[in-house]
């Protein structure tokens, strides 16, 4: 699996980006990556979590979830972690995912990007002077160069 996660919001709110093809072992080092992030950052820190649609992933239900299962639980800094899927079914695999692997985890997903950061500045008090349109741009930007 080919990704990129770094801050849209800095110490704030991470982006990832995952494309390409999903491999188990990719998931190791996603993990460490997201940690090393997180511990830089403001609790708490949302993860927003992006899936190009020409993503290639485990079809196999119990193979994802031991996939994602990574660390046995969220950061402690961790806040929202809100999946952007167009894909209903890719929604839906998400939301069954996550909460298999993580109880109690505050998991929410969305249709877009711009859906993902109005959740997060309604749920968010201290996200409430975004500028949405400048962290679209911003995450326009920092994507093209990375999928391309």
């Amino acid at each position: 699996m080919a990704y990129k996660i770094d801050y849209l919001v800095p110490q704030r709110v991470l982006t990832l980006l995952a494309y390409g093809t999903v491999e188990a072992v990719d998931f190791e080092t996603l993990h460490l990556d997201s940690f090393r992030l997180i511990d830089e950052g403001s609790a708490p820190v949302h993860t927003i979590s992006l899936i190009d649609p020409q993503t290639k992933y485990e079809k196999n239900l119990t193979t994802l979830i031991e996939m994602l299962k990574g660390p046995a639980k969220l950061h402690p800094d961790a806040g929202w972690v809100v999946q952007v899927s167009e894909q209903p079914v890719h929604r839906f695999i998400a939301n069954l995912t996550f909460q298999a692997v993580y109880k109690n985890a505050r998991f929410h997903t969305v249709k877009n990007l711009r859906e993902a950061l109005e959740f997060l500045v309604d749920r968010d008090t201290t996200l409430a002077g975004l500028d949405i349109e400048a962290a679209l741009a911003q995450y326009a930007a920092w994507q093209a160069v990375t999928v391309s």
